[in-house]
Formats: C-alpha cells, structure tokens, sequence
C-alpha cells in the first residue's frame, strides 16, 4: 500500500510507525491467504519471499517520503540481504522496483553520503540484473547529480537517451 493511498484513505497523514503496523497486518494477511493456497511447499516459500521483499520495499518507500533516508538506507541493506539468497529476483518486476526505489532515495535525500550509499546499491542492483525502467533510468540521472556521480550522470543520460531513442523508433 502507497503511503499516498494511506493518506488519501485516511484525509490525514499517519505516522510512519502506524504505517508499519498496517504493513505487518497486510503481511500476515497475504501469508494466511497463502496457507489456504493449494501450492507445493517451494511455491508457497518463494511467494512469501517476495511478500517479504515487497514489504520491505514498502518501508523503504515510507521512511523516504517521511524524512528518514537514514531507516530507508538501512530497509535497502535488509532488502539487498534478501536479494542475495535469491538470485531469481532480477528477473522479475520487484527487482525494476527495488533498482528504481534506490534511485528515488539518493535523488531526495540531502545527505550527501546517504545518498551515495543509496546510488551504490540502487547501481549494483542495476550491474547485476542488466534490467532497468524508463523510469528509473530518468531518476538515476538526477540521483547520480544528487549523490555527485558526474561519470554515472552522463553515463545514465547516454542510457536514457538511447531508451527513448529505440521506443521513439518502435512507435514511428
């Protein structure tokens, strides 16, 4: 759940631990839902492992757009853990997110070294799945100038620029 759709649900900003409180009891929700599945035990791990990162990617997401880049880094490293016992992950969409949500955080914080921490793992993910949005490719270039990257920054502008370049060609 967006923190946007909280907000809007609500007419009222919740607080981020409320917020998390309302993620914990989504999680525990979608995990009965898959015990009454009738899924081999491997499909119901690898569902729940993806719950789990899509759960922390929320988190990530709710501390950045509060003011904490800080907790958001340290959600990256769990999610980054994650990743690291599961190879599939760049192959699949949450992998895109997780790639662009790190872009998001090293563009928006104003802590320099928060926002490289944020750019190298954002950037790490990307060397590793060789997959990336137009989206995101659009926020690394400016949370590259944001984390003073001026290699990555004109690095990524060339990507952004050859993405548009090939759909531009496709939709001619």
């Amino acid at each position: 759940m967006k923190h946007s759709d909280i907000e809007k649900r609500s007419g009222k900003r919740i607080n981020v631990s409320e917020q998390i409180d309302e993620l914990q009891e989504h999680f525990e929700d979608i995990l009965e839902h898959q015990h009454s599945q009738q899924q081999t035990p491997e499909q119901q791990a690898q569902e729940k492992h993806w719950d789990l990162a899509s759960s922390i990617l929320d988190l990530v997401e709710l501390h950045r757009t509060d003011g904490n880049p800080d907790e958001a880094v340290e959600q990256l490293l769990v999610l980054k853990d994650l990743f690291n016992t599961h190879s599939d992950w760049k192959n699949l969409g949450i992998g895109k997110v997780a790639i662009e949500e790190a872009f998001r955080l090293a563009q928006s914080t104003t802590d320099k070294k928060t926002a490289r921490r944020a750019f190298k793992i954002g950037r790490t993910w990307h060397k590793q799945s060789d997959a990336i949005t137009l989206g995101a490719l659009e926020v690394a270039v400016s949370a590259a100038e944001n984390a003073k990257h001026t290699f990555y920054k004109v690095w990524y502008t060339r990507l952004l620029k050859k993405e548009n370049q090939r759909i531009n060609a496709k939709y001619r």
